[in-house]
């Protein structure tokens, strides 16, 4: 029995050093451990209540071992932890001007639906909203997406 205790003693501390040297070698160690404790246990326990009883405790430690683990990462010194609460701004991918909505442009090149349109001399990638716009087509822009323009076609054809 004590053999069973002591392979469930390292095999959480391997699952704990697991939250804090990530890489997943000590969690499946540990998990190996844990077990392997609950094997050992099985084999020299007699009685079959006393062994759903220690398995039943194993996986409400380990949960508590989980959630211990977790509120160590939250709550480290700042610096020494791999949690940061500091305000974030993650990446931010490329977005459409908002300012465009309701400009008209020329479609630079078909619109298949997408492709590119100038606006004020600037060129702008777009999607058209109805499919495909030919070449040299008047277009308005309605919208956004990503770093793309929404458009839809205009009725008036504008010559390059």
């Amino acid at each position: 029995m004590i053999t069973a205790l002591i392979l469930l003693g390292v095999g959480f501390l391997a699952i704990l050093l697991e939250f804090f040297l990530p890489g997943g070698i000590l969690g499946t160690v540990g998990a190996l451990f844990v077990l392997s404790s609950i094997l050992v246990f099985a084999v020299n326990s007699d009685s079959l209540v006393l062994t759903f009883g220690y398995i039943i405790v194993t996986v409400v430690s380990f949960g508590l071992l989980v959630k211990f683990a977790l509120w160590r990462i939250r709550h480290g010194e700042p610096g020494k932890t791999i949690y940061s609460d500091a305000d974030q701004q993650g990446f931010v991918a490329s977005s459409w001007d908002s300012a465009l909505v309701g400009k008209d442009g020329l479609v630079s090149t078909d619109l298949k639906p997408g492709g590119h349109i100038t606006i004020e001399g600037k060129q702008y990638s777009a999607l058209s909203q109805s499919g495909y716009i030919q070449q040299g087509e008047g277009v308005t822009v309605i919208g956004g997406e990503g770093e793309t323009l929404l458009v839809k076609q205009t009725t008036k054809r504008i010559n390059p």
